[in-house]
Parts: C-alpha cells; sequence; structure tokens
C-alpha cells in the first residue's frame, strides 16, 4: 500500500525501480496516486486497488490498463476508493470501496471487455450488503464471499442474497464490535 506515491517495482538484481506515477495527460498512467491494495493476478499480473478504480499492471509488458475507474466508466463517482480486491474460484474481481460507494463484481467477458455489477446497501432489503463502507473481502472454502464494513460483516452465498452479522450489547453470541476489517 501506498499513499500518494503510486506503485514502486523494485529489480532487486540491478537494483533498480521503477515508479508507476498519476498523470491525468498520460493514457494509461496508474489511476490514483493512492494505491489502498494489491494482489496477483493468475494471469501474471497485478490488480491494483486505487483512490479512483481498479488497475491491472502486466508484469512481463510494464503495461497498464484500466479495469474500473471514472476514465473509462463515467458513471463511476470520482472519490470512490476502492480498498480491497480479490478474485473468486471463477475469475471474478470483487471490489469494495471504503466511501460509501459499495461493492463491485467485475466479469471479464470473451472480448475481453469487463462488465460490472454494483451492489449498494439497502435499507428496505435485510438481504442486502450490511454496509456500503468496505474494509475487507474473503472467499471461503464453500465459495461463500465475506464482506467486512464499518457496520458487521456480511455473507454473500450463492443464493446472491447477504445474511448480516452485526454487533450487540445486549446478544450472547456477537461480533466482537461494528468495524470488521
Amino acid at each position: 500500500m501506498t499513499l500518494s506515491s503510486g506503485l514502486f517495482k523494485f529489480d532487486s538484481v540491478n537494483e533498480t525501480y521503477v515508479q508507476y506515477k498519476n498523470n491525468p495527460k498520460v493514457a494509461n498512467s496508474i489511476s490514483n496516486a493512492y494505491v489502498w491494495d494489491i494482489f496477483n493476478d493468475s494471469d501474471k499480473a497485478l490488480i491494483l486497488s486505487t483512490g479512483v478504480g481498479i488497475d491491472r499492471l502486466d508484469l512481463k509488458t510494464g503495461k497498464l490498463t484500466y479495469v474500473l475507474n471514472n476514465r473509462i466508466n463515467p458513471e463511476i463517482n470520482i472519490s470512490s476508493i476502492f480498498r480491497k480486491t480479490i478474485k473468486d474460484h471463477r475469475g471474478n474481481i470483487w471490489a469494495g470501496t471504503y466511501n460509501y460507494f459499495g461493492l463491485f463484481l467485475l466479469q471479464e467477458q470473451a472480448n475481453s471487455k469487463v462488465e460490472y455489477i454494483h451492489l449498494e446497501r439497502n435499507d428496505n432489503d435485510s438481504h442486502s450488503i450490511i454496509s456500503n463502507r468496505i474494509r475487507w473481502l474473503y472467499e471461503d472454502r464453500s465459495k461463500n464471499i465475506w464482506i467486512g464494513t464499518e457496520e458487521g460483516l456480511s455473507k454473500l452465498a450463492s443464493t446472491k442474497a447477504f445474511t448480516q452479522y452485526r454487533f450487540s450489547n445486549n446478544a450472547h453470541q456477537t461480533l466482537g464490535g461494528k468495524v470488521v476489517s
């Protein structure tokens, strides 16, 4: 994670590094200087969660491409801080935002285009995600997606309905606190 410096790639053999910085005037520069999460994709690429979107860095070519951000998806709020990203057993990318914008499911199509589904908290639906402030994502052995938030924990099973787990001062079996990271 870097806060305001972009991404650094270090070559330990030559003891040199390359810095990937945000430059709005340069096509395919890193989408934001704040990198919150990184995971190594099985396709020999790094997936970066940034202050405004999701980027993919090809480790062989060094080429950076946008997966989801306000440059290629103008309907997405420019201030969506993408805090945590995982890849599930189907190859889908789950991206959680930290500033009240919820959860995104990214599905790569046959033409290499990425389509997304946006999942948000709905106060009128007890089977929606518990909070739009995502702190943590995990897929368990049973292929459930677990979402840690500022208001508790949500579990998404194959039924596509969220189960909510909340902290309660009055319950014997409860979460240890509201925030789950």
